[in-house]
C-alpha cells in the first residue's frame, strides 16, 4: 500500500523484462516483500515491512489511549476494568469468557503454538519463549482493554448510566465500540481507514497459522507414503479442497 505512492511502482516491468515476455516485476514480492528463503527449512528473518506494519497498529492503539485518557469519565472506566467485584467471582460465566480469551488470543485450542514450536531445533530452549509469549499477548490485551475502557467510561459519564449497562460485547466491541471510539479523534475518517486495514490484517496473518496448523498435521500423517514429494504438495492439495 505504501510502495503505491512511490514512482515509478517498484513491481512495474524493466524494458529488459518485457523483452523478454515478462509484464510484471516478480522479483519485487518473492525476494523484496515476502524475502523468502530457499526453503521451506530456512525460517529466515524478521520481514521489516512486516515489523513496521506491526508497530503502526501498535502506534495506533496508544493514539487512541492517549486520546481515552483525555476524556471526561475514562478513569472511571479504568476503576471498573482493574478494580474486582468479587460479587461475580463465583459467576461461571465470568471464568467462562476469562478461560476463551486466554485459549482464543494464544491459539491453544487450535495447536498452533504447538504447530510452531514444533520447528524449532531439538537443542533449543523453550522456556524463555514459554514465558515471553504469554506475556506479550497479555501485554496487548491490557493495552486494548485500557483504550476499550476509558471510552466505555466516558460513555457512561456521558450518558448518565453504568459501564455495566452499555449493550456491547462480542463482535461488538470490535465493530462497534472502537468504530465509535475513532469518531473522537481529529481527521476521523483516517484513523477509521487504519483501523479497518489493521482489521483485515490480523485477520489475514491469524489464518496464516490456522492452515498451517492444518497442513502439518496433514503432512504428518501421509509423509511415510512415498508418493508424496514434499510439504509444498501437502499445502497445494490443501488449498485446492
Amino acid at each position: 500500500m505504501f510502495n503505491s505512492f512511490t514512482t515509478p511502482l517498484p513491481w512495474e516491468a524493466t524494458e529488459e523484462d518485457i523483452e523478454k515476455g515478462i509484464f510484471w516485476n516478480e522479483n519485487y514480492f518473492k525476494n523484496e516483500l515476502l524475502q523468502s528463503s530457499e526453503s521451506i527449512n530456512e525460517l529466515g528473518s524478521l520481514v521489516l515491512q512486516s515489523v513496521l506494519a506491526l508497530i503502526v497498529s501498535w502506534i495506533l492503539l496508544v493514539v487512541l489511549l492517549i486520546r481515552g485518557m483525555t476524556l471526561e469519565g475514562a478513569f472511571d472506566g479504568w476503576y471498573y476494568l482493574f478494580v474486582p467485584d468479587f460479587s461475580k467471582v463465583f459467576r461461571l460465566k465470568v471464568w467462562r469468557d476469562a478461560v476463551n480469551q486466554i485459549i482464543y488470543s494464544s491459539s491453544l485450542g487450535g495447536a498452533t503454538l504447538i504447530m510452531y514450536s514444533s520447528y524449532r531445533n531439538k537443542s533449543e530452549k523453550v522456556m524463555r519463549s514459554s514465558v515471553i509469549v504469554p506475556l506479550v499477548n497479555s501485554a496487548t490485551s491490557i493495552l486494548s482493554s485500557l483504550v476499550l475502557f476509558s471510552f466505555l467510561g466516558h460513555m457512561a459519564h456521558k450518558f448518565n448510566m453504568e459501564i455495566d449497562d452499555i449493550p456491547i460485547e462480542g463482535l461488538e466491541l470490535a465493530f462497534v465500540a472502537y468504530p465509535a471510539l475513532l469518531t473522537q479523534l481529529p481527521g476521523s475518517n483516517f484513523w477509521a481507514v487504519l483501523f479497518f486495514v489493521m482489521l483485515v490484517t490480523v485477520g489475514i496473518d491469524s489464518m496464516f497459522g490456522n492452515v498451517d496448523t492444518v497442513i502439518t498435521i496433514i503432512y504428518g500423517m501421509v509423509r511415510k507414503y512415498e508418493w508424496v514429494p514434499s510439504r509444498q504438495w501437502v499445502t497445494v492439495w490443501y488449498c485446492l479442497f
